[in-house]
């Protein structure tokens, strides 16, 4: 299973008042909020084809970061069978990826 930055995922923070803010992950996956009050906060990321994925966060004085690991909402495939010649089968192979995915070698 590959391992990958998620570029230009919706990150939203929900914070003890219950004022959201809202930014995006940059080209290398990352985000940054400034500014926020303490207390416990609802993290929330999402991207198309991935499951979201929302958590409880304390936040106190002190900056910090908070890793979120996406994992990928679903695959689908399917076969059309198309028609039969002389005895053979003519067919065609349908693949849906509904999520990218990455491939690392070494």
């Amino acid at each position: 299973m590959g391992v990958g930055v998620v570029p230009e995922a919706s990150v939203t923070l929900r914070d003890p008042a219950g004022l959201t803010s809202q930014v995006v992950t940059n080209v290398v996956g990352q985000y940054r909020f400034d500014g926020l009050r303490a207390g416990a906060c609802e993290l929330t990321v999402t991207r198309e084809g991935y499951a979201p994925v929302t958590r409880t966060i304390t936040l106190a004085g002190e900056s910090r970061t908070e890793d979120v690991t996406l994992q990928v909402a679903g695959l689908s495939a399917s076969v059309e069978v198309t028609g039969v010649t002389s005895g053979g089968l003519a067919n065609n192979l349908v693949a849906l990826t509904t999520a990218g995915s990455r491939r690392r070698d070494g």
